[in-house]
């Protein structure tokens, strides 16, 4: 009777604690979901419309450009500051998933003569995906413009980025001349700035 006893209660024990097992678990997936979408909403939207602005947060048009120290796709050192005084920086912040990215990359390979001959440098800012992912996707797309890694979103948090695609043109002095979030289907406001800065 007492082992029939023990035997019942070591069941309803294991029971027990396979119940508080499987409610830790759905707790822990429902925490991770809800950091996902949290992340997706506030962080990683793609744009419901496209258009200059004048600031991203606190960054205006006018201010100095946030300096950045990080790594590119081929691990070789990246800053912003490097390039002060000696060319102007488009950067275009972006990701794998986002399909606006991908008619915004097209846009800019199609001004790369008119780029480079105004003497801009363009990084294309990843927004904290893996590099493996990231590589996969450069190599496939062929987008040969320098891409850089943007651990942990901190250089999109500095910028007020959070929305994607978004790019910050900065001129030669590190100031902050124009902002544009989405796609760009019409080029002629990028282009004039452009030839604008060459004559700077």
């Amino acid at each position: 009777m007492n082992e029939l006893a023990e035997t019942v209660h070591g069941g309803a024990a294991r029971g027990a604690a396979g119940a508080g097992l499987a409610k830790l678990v759905l707790f822990f997936a429902f925490a991770v979901f809800t950091v996902w979408i949290h992340y997706q909403v506030k962080f990683v939207r793609a744009p419901t419309w496209t258009g200059t602005v004048q600031a991203l947060g606190a960054l205006r048009v006018g201010a100095r450009a946030p300096d950045f120290t990080t790594s590119d796709l081929d691990g070789h050192p990246v800053s912003l500051s490097g390039l002060r005084d000696r060319k102007a920086v488009l950067l275009e912040f972006w990701a794998t998933w986002c399909p606006p990215c991908r008619m915004l990359k097209a846009t800019l390979h199609e001004m790369r003569s008119e780029l480079e001959a105004t003497g801009v440098e363009v990084f294309t800012v990843n927004a904290g995906e893996p590099p493996d992912r990231v590589r996969a996707f450069v190599d496939k797309a062929g987008d040969d413009f320098r891409t850089v890694l943007d651990n942990g979103r901190t250089i999109s948090v500095r910028y007020g980025v959070r929305t994607l695609p978004t790019m910050v043109l900065v001129d030669r002095r590190g100031t902050v001349r124009w902002i544009h979030v989405g796609h760009l289907p019409e080029t002629g406001e990028l282009r004039d700035l452009l030839h604008r800065l060459a004559g700077e």
